[in-house]
């Protein structure tokens, strides 16, 4: 059985994880954590630039989930 979601809880859904992970991406800056991902290590310029394109994302999916 396939269960159908409505747009508007989609979008809700992704803005609130692309703001969680986009804070937590901003939040190496203060906190100093280390992030590598497949024996890369993540710069923190890296992090801010990722944060604020989430937070972004975040943004427009929360608009998107408005109009619908």
């Amino acid at each position: 059985m396939r269960m159908m979601v409505s747009s508007k809880t989609f979008f809700k859904t992704s803005s609130f994880i692309f703001c969680v992970v986009g804070f937590l991406h901003l939040s190496r800056i203060f906190t100093g954590y280390g992030l590598s991902y497949a024996g890369f290590e993540v710069p923190v310029w890296l992090s801010f630039i990722a944060g604020i394109f989430l937070w972004w994302l975040s943004y427009n999916a929360y608009k998107l989930g408005k109009k619908k």
